[in-house]
């Protein structure tokens, strides 16, 4: 499953939706954040979350830290806004893992400190999926998703 976590680009989200028809059994379905009912996660189904990044969210964030959102706009989301909007999707055995793909996602340092995907896996540890593999990008990265077992993909520590 893909989520587009972005109010703003349309690009973004016919490229996530193109991904999906193109390779369907790596991407699934393609949902906007907000604006679809998204369904829960199959046990073993991968979830890619395609957004804008920003690493370390100094002026929209106080204090700093790692957000995701939208390209100019207002949406911003920490990884702790991310958890508590995915959270019911979860199903309480889920095996699959969670790809953040998004600008700067696995940067870390300066006044952020953890980068956004090290605080998500940091939070999905707290609610009891600690054994939830998070990965993300570090940089600037395109529109196109990567599939799941390209090199790019850095692990959450």
């Amino acid at each position: 499953m893909i989520i587009t976590v972005c109010t703003d680009d349309d690009l973004l989200v016919r490229e996530a939706e193109k991904q999906s028809r193109q390779n369907p059994r790596v991407y699934g379905t393609t949902y906007r954040v907000f604006s679809q009912v998204i369904p829960r996660l199959g046990v073993d189904e991968d979830l890619f979350v395609s957004s804008h990044g920003a690493y370390d969210g100094t002026g929209w964030i106080s204090p700093p830290q790692p957000v995701i959102g939208d390209k100019k706009k207002d949406l911003f989301l920490t990884a702790g806004d991310l958890y508590v909007n995915l959270e019911h999707l979860l199903p309480a055995d889920y095996r699959g893992r969670i790809f953040v793909s998004a600008c700067e996602s696995a940067d870390a340092g300066g006044p952020a400190a953890m980068s956004f995907v090290d605080r998500l896996a940091t939070t999905l540890g707290a609610h009891g999926h600690g054994d939830i593999a998070v990965y993300g990008q570090r940089g600037a990265v395109g529109m196109r998703i990567p599939a799941p077992n390209d090199p790019g993909w850095i692990r959450a520590a």
